[in-house]
This record gives C-alpha cells, sequence and structure tokens, in this order.
C-alpha cells in the first residue's frame, strides 16, 4: 500500500550455501476472484520460469505464501523445480487446475494428510489451515515476484436532467417493510467451522445439532471459526445494553478471518406484520443497522435475522441453519425475519404526506439543537408559519455566534433558549417545565440535537467515543417523544438519517448508523392518535451548513426548499419516513467546494426517482437517463490517492449526513 519508496543505499550482498534437500515445493495463488487468480498464476509462471536457481526458487515460493495477502479465491500446485513449477502454473491460468473459495472446504480428517501433493489438493477445494510460513525454506527471503492484477475498470458520476421541483410539493418518500419470498430450498451440506455465542441452553443446544445435520462443525474457539452466529440475549421487555453489544461485535470482527461471515440474530427487531409495532424494541433495530453497517465497512458477508419470539427453541433453530446455509452457499449478505413458518424480505411502498398541520400562535413549539444550521432553520419556517413562542434547548453554553443568531431570531417572536443535554431527562423536564409556566401548552417537539464522529472503523472506535453520538439520538429521543406525550403535544419530530437504513452510508460511521436506526424505530413504535411521531430519515441537505461538493452527495441530496416541504409534508405522517432524495444535477465548476456560510443559488433538481424494493438491510434509489461528466471521477481519485485509500466506486453512495452537521475532514469514497 505503499506509494512512495527511497532507496538509501544497496544493501550487503549476503552469500548463501547450498539449499536444504527437499522432494517438491508447494506455492499457492489467491485473488478476488478466479479470474485474478488464473491471470496472477500465468505471470507467476513466467516468474519461475526465469528463476536463477535453487535459491531464488526458494524465495519466489516464500514470497507467495507469506508475502501476498490471502483473498477470497485460491489454488495452489506443486513441483519438483521451477520448470515444473511453472509448468503447473501455466496448467491453472489456462483453467485445467480447479481454484477454491477460501474457507468453504471440508473439515480436514485427523489425521490430515502429509505432502505437498495432498496439500495443493486440500487448498483447491478451499481449505485454509496450511501454515504457509512453516512450509519456507530457512533462510528464504522475498524476491521480486508480479504483482497483483488489478481489476480495471471505469467510475463516471451520474446526474440526471434538472427539472425544477414544485416548491410546495414534498419529494418522494417510502415506507421501509417487509414482503412475503419464498423459504430457501432444503439447504445443501455446508460445511464450515461456526462458533455459536448464544446464552440460551435450549437454543444452543438445538442449534448445535441442525448445524450438524448441515455438514457443519461447531468450534469450540474463536481461532478455528469462519463464522460466526450470535444470537440477542436481552430478555423479554428489556432495551439491549448497547456498549456491550459494540464491545462484542467488534471483537468478534476482529477474531474473524478475512473472508468470515457474521449471522447475527435476535426477536423484538423488526415489525414485520400489523400489530407487532406496540413490541419493538428500538434498541436492537439500532443493534441489527449496526451489525449490517460494520460488516459492510469489513466487507464481511452477514446476514441479520429477525426471529418469531413465539416459536420453540427447536424452530428458530432451524430457521437459523437454514439462513447459515444460504449465507454460507450464497455468499451475499441478507437481511430476513420470520414468523410462523413464513419468510419476509425488506421492501419499500411509497407513503403520501400525511394531513395538513396549521401552527398555532397559542401555546409554543420545542427544538432542540435549534441553534444548529437545521434547527434553526426550521425554528425560521415555524416562525414564518404562525408560532411566536418557541423554546430551543442545546448542549452548549451560548457564544458570541450562537448569540447573534438567537437575536435575529428573537426580532420576529418570542424565543427562549436553554442550556440542557437532551440526555439528562430531568434537566430536560424541568426546561420544559419552566416553558410551561411561561407560554402554556407544549404543542409540538422538533428533535434535532445529534453529532457525528469523524470517519473510523468500529472495531478501532471504543464505546466511549460512539456514545457521544448515540446518546443524543437514543436517550434524548426517547425523552423528547416521552415529553410531547405527556403533555398532550400535537407531533415529535425526530430529525434521523439515511444512515439509519443504508448499510453503506454507515461505513465509517456505525455508531451514527445505530443511534439513527433507533429513532426510525422508536418513532414507529411510539406513533400514536393522540401525539403524532414520526422520524424523517434525511439524505444530505445541499446548501445548508454543509460544504458538500458533487461526490459527497452523489445519490442522495435534497435543497432546502425540497427538505422543507418534506418536513411539514411528513410533520403528521407517523412512524418511519424515508426521504432517499436523489442524485444533484451537475458537479461544480470547478473543484473547490462552495463556501458554507455564502452557499449561494441551490440549482435545480430532477424529479426524485422512485426507489427500488431493497434486497437488504438498505436500499438506493434508481436513476433517470443519465448524461455523464468526469469530474467526480477525477477529484475523487485524487482524494482517495491524498488519504491513501484503495478503494472506490461511484456505485458507492457517501454517507447521507443528517444535515446541518459539519462534514468530516475525510472524505467518504
Amino acid at each position: 500500500g505503499v506509494n512512495a519508496h527511497v532507496i538509501v543505499e544497496e544493501p550487503p550482498r549476503v552469500e548463501r550455501g547450498a539449499v536444504p534437500v527437499q522432494d517438491s515445493h508447494l506455492v499457492r495463488v489467491t485473488g478476488a476472484d478466479e479470474r485474478a487468480v488464473r491471470e496472477l498464476a500465468a505471470a507467476y509462471a513466467d516468474r519461475f520460469a526465469t528463476s536463477r536457481g535453487p535459491w531464488d526458487t526458494v524465495d519466489l515460493c516464500h514470497t507467495a505464501n507469506v508475502g501476498r495477502s490471502p483473498q477470497e479465491y485460491v489454488t495452489a500446485v506443486h513441483g519438483r523445480d521451477a520448470a515444473e513449477l511453472a509448468e503447473n502454473l501455466r496448467a491453472v491460468a489456462a483453467g485445467r487446475v480447479p481454484v477454491g473459495v477460501a474457507g468453504s472446504g471440508t473439515r480436514v480428517p485427523d489425521p490430515a494428510p502429509t505432502g505437498h501433493a495432498a496439500m495443493a489438493e486440500l487448498v483447491r477445494t478451499g481449505h485454509t489451515g496450511v501454515d504457509w510460513p512453516a512450509l519456507s525454506v530457512p533462510g528464504a527471503r522475498t524476491t521480486d515476484l508480479p504483482t497483483y492484477p488489478f481489476a480495471p475498470g471505469r467510475h463516471w458520476h451520474m446526474h440526471a436532467e434538472a427539472t425544477a421541483p414544485a416548491e410546495d410539493t414534498p419529494p418522494e418518500a417510502y415506507r421501509a417493510t417487509w414482503r412475503e419470498e419464498a423459504l430457501p430450498q432444503e439447504a445443501q451440506a455446508a460445511p464450515g467451522t461456526v462458533r455459536l455465542v448464544v446464552t440460551d441452553p435450549a437454543l444452543h443446544e438445538a442449534l448445535i445439532a441442525e448445524l450438524r445435520a448441515h455438514g457443519a462443525h461447531v468450534a469450540g474457539t474463536e481461532a478455528e471459526a469462519d463464522t460466526v452466529l450470535m444470537v440477542d440475549a436481552t430478555p423479554p421487555g428489556q432495551e439491549p445494553d448497547l456498549s456491550t453489544f459494540w464491545a462484542r461485535v467488534a471483537k468478534t470482527l476482529k477474531a474473524l478471518p478475512p473472508h468470515g461471515r457474521l449471522l447475527w440474530a435476535a426477536c423484538h427487531g423488526a415489525a414485520v406484520r400489523p400489530g407487532e409495532h406496540a413490541s419493538l424494541r428500538p434498541g436492537t433495530a439500532a443493534q441489527a443497522m449496526a451489525v449490517a453497517a460494520a460488516c459492510a465497512e469489513s466487507r464481511i458477508a452477514h446476514a441479520v435475522v429477525h426471529l418469531d419470539p413465539s416459536e420453540p427453541a427447536e424452530a428458530r433453530a432451524r430457521v437459523l441453519a437454514a439462513e447459515y446455509a444460504a449465507l454460507r452457499q450464497g455468499g451475499e449478505s441478507t437481511a430476513a425475519a420470520h414468523r410462523a413458518g413464513v419468510r419476509y424480505v425488506p421492501d419499500t411502498s411509497p407513503v403520501r404526506p400525511g394531513r395538513a398541520y396549521e401552527v398555532r400562535p397559542d401555546g409554543y413549539y420545542l427544538v432542540t439543537g435549534g441553534l444548529g444550521a437545521i434547527g434553526r432553520r426550521l425554528v425560521e419556517r415555524l416562525i414564518d408559519r404562525g408560532a411566536r413562542h418557541i423554546g430551543i434547548v442545546g448542549r452548549s453554553a451560548l457564544d458570541p455566534g450562537r448569540s447573534q443568531t438567537l437575536r435575529a431570531l428573537a426580532t420576529r417572536a418570542e424565543v427562549v433558549y436553554r442550556s440542557c443535554d437532551v440526555a439528562d431527562a430531568p434537566a430536560l423536564t424541568a426546561v420544559v417545565g419552566e416553558l410551561d409556566a411561561r407560554w402554556g401548552r407544549l404543542c409540538g417537539v422538533v428533535h434535532c440535537s445529534g453529532g457525528v464522529n469523524a470517519f473510523g472503523a468500529m472495531r478501532r472506535r471504543p464505546w466511549a467515543d460512539a456514545a457521544r453520538v448515540v446518546t443524543p439520538k437514543t436517550d434524548g429521543s426517547l425523552h423528547a417523544v416521552r415529553l410531547a406525550q405527556d403533555r398532550g403535544a400535537d407531533f415529535a419530530v425526530l430529525t434521523s438519517s439515511l444512515a439509519g437504513t443504508h448499510a453503506d452510508a454507515g461505513r465509517g460511521l456505525v455508531d451514527y448508523s445505530l443511534a439513527n436506526a433507533y429513532q426510525l424505530a422508536l418513532a414507529e413504535r411510539e406513533h400514536g392518535p393522540h401525539t403524532a411521531v414520526t422520524a424523517h430519515a434525511w439524505p444530505n441537505w445541499t446548501g445548508v451548513g454543509m460544504a458538500a461538493d458533487a461526490a459527497f452527495a452523489a445519490a442522495h441530496s435534497l435543497d432546502a426548499t425540497e427538505a422543507e416541504a418534506a418536513f411539514f409534508g411528513h410533520l403528521l405522517t407517523g412512524g418511519a419516513v424515508v426521504l432517499p432524495g436523489h442524485a444533484p444535477t451537475a458537479p461544480p465548476a470547478s473543484p473547490t467546494p462552495p463556501n458554507p456560510g455564502n452557499p449561494g443559488r441551490v440549482p435545480a433538481r430532477s424529479s426524485p426517482p422512485r426507489p427500488p424494493a431493497a434486497t437488504a438491510p438498505h436500499c438506493a434509489p434508481t436513476y433517470g437517463t443519465p448524461s455523464c461528466t468526469c469530474w467526480a471521477t477525477i477529484r475523487a481519485t485524487a482524494l482517495c490517492a491524498a488519504s491513501g485509500s484503495t478503494r472506490w466506486s461511484s456505485r458507492s453512495s457517501p454517507p447521507p449526513w443528517n444535515s446541518g452537521r459539519a462534514a468530516p475532514s475525510t472524505p467518504h469514497y
């Protein structure tokens, strides 16, 4: 991964004696797909054919086996000398030698077969238990073996033709739903090694029997397993301990091999059928989203399974064994729910705006985080529509900038700011009690409080850092909703994010995905006839508090006018409302991002596309007839090179930030 090299001086030449005598050599070839393995084998063959002697051959074998990172596809050849190795490598390149998938091999018999020929056969079936360093001849050194043949590809930033939206028409929105899907066919044998993280003794025993029936071996230690099956152990009626969950999943991801798999399951994490919303557990829904985002971040195949709590342990074990076999055979990440023998998969359904809401001049409205970019804008729109009393809550003390904003708002309505941590229920209740005494009835709550950490992998982020993002959106949201309900407010709105619905958007931001998924599930559970509780899963708001360029919001954006129309159009809709946004109409004229303090005129947007059905815990909008520009490609490539990133794709959606939060300094590609 190093792109700059400095040669200080030539190393001293070290003379080596005779090569230790051995019957044959073993060479591994590994790549991201079968094409890469066969192409690399051809390059290896050419190099082995030019071997400069026995030590050179030994060094080439050592470099191939130890100096190259193991990847998903693998094969191996053996030979007595460089010429025979070259011949056998050309057989791989020609397709005459099989290539296996790492980790898919059958369990090695005890005692294990010996000899390079037998080991090569095991590797070709996907066996990963070879101790490659032990095969190197003592004194072997890294040498000039051909490097990896990266797959060529062209990536373009796509944008639709511009059409100006109607000013007061809310952009398209949808709900996440579930649809029936046929149960997986009778699973074939799914060999592999599974480690169980299951605390229910009955389920644990039933799972061992079912997995063994599918040909799997149940491991006793982390080191043995290529798949981990975790079942949430939160007792009924309680919320999960998110800090314990965070540490357990991070530890599991660290221990998994490069092409390992994770199957995570729980009850009460999804409202699949009518009547299940009351038993929905927001913390469990947040866990499910965090698992999907963390696995997407680590490029680990995974399955998230929502179990039927009414089924006995034996039935749940059969479901999990079938989902394990499907994950093992298909290799694609999935989400599924099971209810009474029926399998459901994620889907979407369009949602129309709720009934119109008339802002009241009497009483007051509470806006948490109301001096942030989005909170301030929503306060202004409430005043525009007739609000005369607004209480603003924020964790920070007033500074000159906030004081100036507050004075500007106070010229148009009676506005009061109180410094308060929304996660502190008694403190928030005290503030609301003061405002009740001052203005009377609480008419509505808009919860904008929240933050975001810089990009970073979940496995390296301690919970103490994640909690700073999670707590305002979990505890803070629950407190805001309870206050609204207890006082008979017309509505409580939670400003959430697409990061709570799109696993890909949570890469590097797993804590943010978890927090927003909690809000969306909380709104699903708490929405009622007296107080409408709605969570808006927002994409990026362009031109509001962010210096986002075209590459940042390449797939999910709304301009401020569209977003405000959506906010008021779905003020009373209830539940989780997903606003996917759409691609910006054009890249900026130069790579210099706009000044966030003077965003200028927001360009017209295309009509938002209809979101397709989700096939995993996330979905992405489709595009109309595209036109192409290479600007985003050039800028993204330059930024990736500057940050040392090795992966980028225009198909990967950037994180759709909860608007009003400054983008991290590190771009997300």
